[in-house]
Parts: C-alpha cells; sequence; structure tokens
C-alpha cells in the first residue's frame, strides 16, 4: 500500500493512496498492478495505514486513516479478481470522531 498516490477528486492533490500486488515476470523483474485507488468520500477510505491482512479466500483487509462517512477513516475489505485486475472494495466500518468532553 501506498499512503498517498492514484487520482482522488475528493482529497488533495496527492491522492488518497492505493493498494497494488507484485508479481514476477518471465524475465525476473517484478511488476506492479493496482488493486484499488482510493477516492476518499462517504463511499471509500484515504490514507490507508498499516498492513494488510489476508483471510483463507485470498480476500485484503486493511485500515484508512482518512475518508469514509465521517472522513475519519474505515476499515475495508478488497476482493481480488481471479485476472489480478482492480479489486471490488467493501466499507466494513466507517469510524466516527468523538464528541470533545
Amino acid at each position: 500500500m501506498t499512503l498517498y498516490g492514484g487520482h482522488a477528486p475528493k482529497d488533495n492533490s496527492l491522492g488518497g493512496g492505493v493498494v497494488y500486488a507484485l508479481s514476477p515476470g518471465s524475465d525476473g523483474r517484478y511488476r506492479y498492478h493496482v488493486l484499488h485507488i482510493f477516492q476518499g468520500g462517504p463511499g471509500d477510505g484515504a490514507r490507508p495505514v498499516g498492513g494488510l491482512t489476508m483471510d483463507g479466500m485470498g480476500d485484503l483487509y486493511g485500515t484508512t486513516a482518512a475518508g469514509g462517512s465521517g472522513w475519519t477513516g474505515t476499515v475495508f475489505k478488497l476482493t481480488p479478481s481471479a485476472a489480478v485486475a482492480e479489486a471490488d472494495i467493501t466499507i466494513l466500518y466507517n469510524f466516527t470522531a468523538l464528541p470533545p468532553s
């Protein structure tokens, strides 16, 4: 994952971050495939942080520090396709800011 990058029109000019996969080519060099470009806003996260966790089905789980319904981050699931093209994202949880005490 990258914290910045991609094209995120709802975010700033640095982009909302990218999740990618690396695969070895026949020439021994690795190539990357973009799995998801974060767009920010209520339907997507932005600024992925931490690592990814993979379940037994190959789905990837992670968190973002921004984006989501309250712009305070999300927990997401990526379901990669068999063709290693862009993955489908599901927002599992939207974090909310705590009110001041």
